[in-house]
């Protein structure tokens, strides 16, 4: 039996509920913290950015806007009831930053799970240790390089244990 990839169904709901409901405010909050493949739940990642579409065009992102500009695509992001519960959720807009960090550090987490399973498969058919472990640590900074633009963990460089890779990423 295969594992559930990290993901918080209840931080998605709360920051797309927030969406809906503060529009134009939270959207300008969480944009720059999670990207529509950050969300994980089924029909999350294109309800994020119909709402996203909807706000870039200088519309309100309210739930009868994107009723009207979803159209049957509707269905592709929960359906209409769903979208409406998101709506009616009374997701408290204060903490929206809460959620959307643990929807993108649940985010990182899968995509460092993915890389993994490459570094493994690199291992795996590797003729050269050095060129692997090479593109290895090439693939962690690729999952990790974003925490650092954005300052998170502190603002503190990821300790790989590679040091050509810590070198690249610490001070």
């Amino acid at each position: 039996m295969g594992r559930v990839m990290p993901h918080d169904p209840i931080a998605e709901q709360a920051v797309l509920g927030s969406m809906l409901l503060a529009g134009s405010w939270v959207i300008g909050k969480v944009s720059g913290m999670v990207q529509a493949d950050d969300f994980y739940g089924a029909g999350h990642p294109a309800l994020y950015r119909e709402l996203l579409a909807i706000h870039e065009s200088g519309k309100p992102p309210t739930l009868p806007m994107l009723l009207s500009t979803a159209g049957d695509r509707i269905e592709e992001m929960g359906g209409m009831a769903y979208v409406a519960e998101l709506a009616d959720s009374r997701a408290t807009t204060e903490d929206v930053e809460h959620y959307a960090r643990i929807v993108a550090d649940k985010a990182l987490l899968r995509n460092l799970i993915l890389r993994a399973g490459e570094i493994q498969d690199l291992a795996y058919e590797a003729d050269d240790a050095i060129e692997t472990a090479q593109q290895a640590e090439a693939l962690i900074f690729e999952a990790t390089a974003e925490i650092h633009r954005e300052g998170h963990v502190g603002g503190e460089p990821v300790k790989t244990g590679y040091r050509d890779l810590d070198a690249l990423m610490g001070p």
